[in-house]
């Protein structure tokens, strides 16, 4: 009983320091923003179009990236894949500064 205690000890203090790690990047990535405000229009599109819209079209991969609905309707995947696994794009994940940007686009309400 004792080993099952310390075992699940163990589990609960790593997955609340994992938790707390992770809030910490999120409030650096708030903090990284300063006072520029990012739109879609302005710095979001040209990171989709290069990075994304080679394989997420219509009639391509889903879901396709191409318009500001579409990466609207599907921001919990695009923020998933993209900044938090970085599994998209396949070939090679995206640099810091676009993630910063998309980050940043995200917490300031992913204007137009």
């Amino acid at each position: 009983m004792k080993k099952f205690k310390l075992i699940l000890g163990s589990i609960t203090f790593s997955v609340l320091l994992i938790a707390c790690a992770k809030d910490e990047v999120t409030e650096t990535t708030v903090d990284a923003c300063g006072d520029e405000n990012y739109t879609y229009d302005d710095n979001v599109a040209s990171i989709i179009n290069e990075n994304c819209t080679a394989c997420h079209t219509t009639g391509g991969t889903f879901p396709s990236l191409t318009t500001f609905s579409e990466v609207e309707a599907n921001l919990s995947r695009v923020k998933a894949r993209a900044i938090t696994d970085k599994t998209m794009p396949p070939s090679e994940a995206l640099s810091d500064e676009d993630i910063k940007i998309l980050n940043c686009w995200i917490e300031q309400g992913n204007q137009e």
